[in-house]
């Protein structure tokens, strides 16, 4: 289980950027979701702000991956997979 700053890095790390992570205030984020609102195609929804507010890590209540028939990747596999895919479809 990561944490969001966690993942953050995960994804800088792996896409070789190097960003400072500062933590920002929820009162911040739902002004930011308020003017992106405003945007066609907006970057950052209701939704999102939302759903950054609580915890969503599965409990164990309901059918896990196992169940459903699907074999988890860890978040850096991932991020490889979809790097080779974005160079291959480049390169065509």
């Amino acid at each position: 289980t990561l944490t969001y700053r966690e993942l953050v890095e995960t994804v800088d790390r792996s896409s070789g950027l190097r960003t400072l992570p500062v933590p920002v205030p929820f009162v911040i984020w739902k002004c930011l979701r308020d003017i992106a609102e405003r945007l066609s195609g907006a970057p950052l929804t209701r939704a999102q702000v939302a759903l950054m507010q609580i915890d969503n890590v599965a409990s164990g209540a309901l059918p896990g991956f196992a169940d459903l028939g699907i074999t988890p990747k860890g978040v850096t596999d991932y991020l490889h997979e979809w790097q080779e895919d974005s160079i291959a479809t480049s390169e065509r």
